[in-house]
């Protein structure tokens, strides 16, 4: 497994490193994360490149392990606290969008989702977030903004509206 986390380079570690803490929150947890998404890519022999598995393979763990424990929202003061704040897919999402720069197909991708149900979590995660840390909800992504067109038509013949 060590050989899986020296294959990387020092940047990616770091990246990866910076991932795991978001989404566990404490240094112990998130070494314990990012070791098991590096042994979940070793044992299953994943193609494509290895930063991406593992970062993909953290996200799926920690959604896994949020579905086990009960959620917990502590008051937010700070970024971490925000994180926090928000649901175990929400902030998974939120931090492969703000961190790593996925678009949303990556991000559906990554934590295994359909495309819609990705960017409602990036949507609800942003909002959540922005509220937390009490600045404006502004500057949704264009690829999470989904525009739809209304009308209304009257049926005459009933006599309804």
């Amino acid at each position: 497994m060590d050989a899986t986390l020296a294959g990387l380079s020092e940047g990616a570690r770091t990246r990866l490193a910076a991932d795991a803490y978001l989404l566990e929150g404490e240094p112990a947890a998130a070494e314990r994360l990012l070791r098991s998404a590096a042994l979940r890519v070793l044992t299953a022999r994943r193609r494509g490149p290895l930063e991406a598995g593992i970062r993909g393979a953290m996200a799926e763990l920690h959604l896994h392990r949020g579905r086990r424990r009960p959620a917990e929202s502590p008051p937010a003061s700070g970024t971490l606290e925000a994180l926090r704040s928000l649901t175990p897919r929400q902030r998974a999402a939120t931090i492969l969008r703000l961190v790593d720069g996925l678009s949303t197909t990556e991000v559906a991708t990554s934590l295994g989702l359909p495309e819609p149900a990705a960017g409602d979590a990036l949507r609800a995660g942003h909002l959540s977030l922005a509220g937390a840390l009490g600045v404006a909800a502004s500057g949704v992504p264009d690829d999470v903004v989904e525009e739809v067109e209304v009308s209304s038509r009257r049926d005459r013949s009933r006599g309804a509206p």
